[in-house]
């Protein structure tokens, strides 16, 4: 699979769409078509679809100490 994450400033949300098989010469336009303003997100895709959330600030897991 292959997903697009819009980190979306305006209400707080992450949002992962699945995009696999469709074809787009710019993400940009299906983010805008979404309803999202570009100048308020942070985007990415991945062929990774999990989300890993993290609560706890004295436990922060990461990709360097192996406890992911």
């Amino acid at each position: 699979m292959k997903y697009l994450f819009i980190l979306d400033f305006e209400d707080g949300k992450v949002y992962r769409y699945n995009i696999e098989g469709k074809v787009y010469e710019d993400f940009e336009d299906f983010i805008i078509e979404q309803g999202h303003s570009l100048s308020n997100v942070d985007w990415m895709t991945t062929n990774n679809g999990k989300l890993h959330t993290y609560m706890d600030k004295d436990y922060m897991p990461n990709r360097y100490n192996g406890k992911i």
